[in-house]
């Protein structure tokens, strides 16, 4: 039972992510309680325990005014799903002079939006690189065969002069963007997958561009659009439109806008008020 659970751990504070609000245990901790990057929707059982913790740290303006007209305690840090904690590795990769653009988090449902869109883009820009890496390596042997009209190389052994690349290594999308002069994000661009991280090129100060699909990264996605930092397309057409700007600068990126700098300041306005909180530190 939850109350042999807490007897046995003596829990010193309670924290809970976004909306997992498992009422008995809430209700029986007597520890400290503490809801991080929260959003309000004002349903009945979130009115009825956000007064129950001690502190809610919201995504933002208009979730703070929600949860303190239930009764509750909160303060706005931002949404952490924008603090990308990455390993610091080397990654490297081999690519002949010209413009690049990475695709990554690719489903093989989206290949023939890539394939497309290379193409024509192609067309326009002669001596154009493509790095396409794969959502699951496991399909790779698919992504050779379905580009094969690119002769395409893998990149665990790829020749010098080899312009489109098949990524068959793990844990180097995040690095990769930095290579690209644009990038492209999967999940997006067929039906049924609603979406992956396009924040990550952004790190790299890289616009991204994204298809329709977006409904699992809805709020990614209004803070890309919000700050100009990407573009969701609907066509293949849109999307080679957009890319051709980008090359040609004819649309700079936002000097201004730093997302490493203003991940950190979420981060630290989250650690300051949890340490507030439960009294850790001066």
């Amino acid at each position: 039972s939850v109350d042999r659970f807490l007897n046995q751990i003596k829990p010193l504070a309670l924290i809970i992510m976004e909306r997992e609000l498992w009422y008995y245990l809430i209700k029986r901790v007597k520890a400290k309680k503490i809801l991080l990057n929260a959003y309000a929707k004002g349903g009945v059982l979130e009115r009825a325990l956000s007064k129950e913790f001690d502190l809610i740290v919201c995504r933002t303006e208009e979730d703070k005014r929600k949860f303190e007209s239930f009764g509750a305690k909160a303060v706005v840090c931002g949404n952490l799903k924008f603090v990308l904690e990455r390993e610091r590795k080397k990654v490297e990769i081999n690519l002949p002079e010209g413009k690049t653009i990475i695709a990554g988090s690719i489903h093989p449902s989206e290949l023939k939006f890539i394939k497309t869109f290379y193409k024509e883009l192609s067309e326009r820009f002669k001596g154009l690189n493509l790095v396409v890496v794969p959502r699951h390596i496991s399909k790779v042997d698919v992504f050779m065969k379905e580009l094969a009209d690119f002769k395409p190389c893998l990149k665990s052994s790829q020749g010098a002069n080899c312009r489109v690349i098949v990524s068959d290594t793990l844990g180097e999308l995040f690095h990769l963007y930095r290579y690209g002069d644009l990038s492209l994000v999967g999940g997006t661009f067929a039906k049924g997958i609603g979406g992956h991280n396009i924040l990550e090129p952004i790190y790299h100060r890289k616009f991204v561009i994204f298809g329709p699909y977006t409904q699992k990264i809805k709020d990614l996605e209004d803070f890309v659009l919000s700050k100009g930092l990407g573009f969701k397309v609907k066509s293949v057409s849109e999307a080679v439109e957009k890319a051709e700007k980008i090359i040609n600068e004819e649309i700079v990126y936002p000097l201004q806008f730093d997302l490493a700098q203003y991940a950190n300041q979420i981060k630290n306005c989250y650690l300051f008020w949890i340490r507030k909180c439960l009294e850790i530190g001066g």
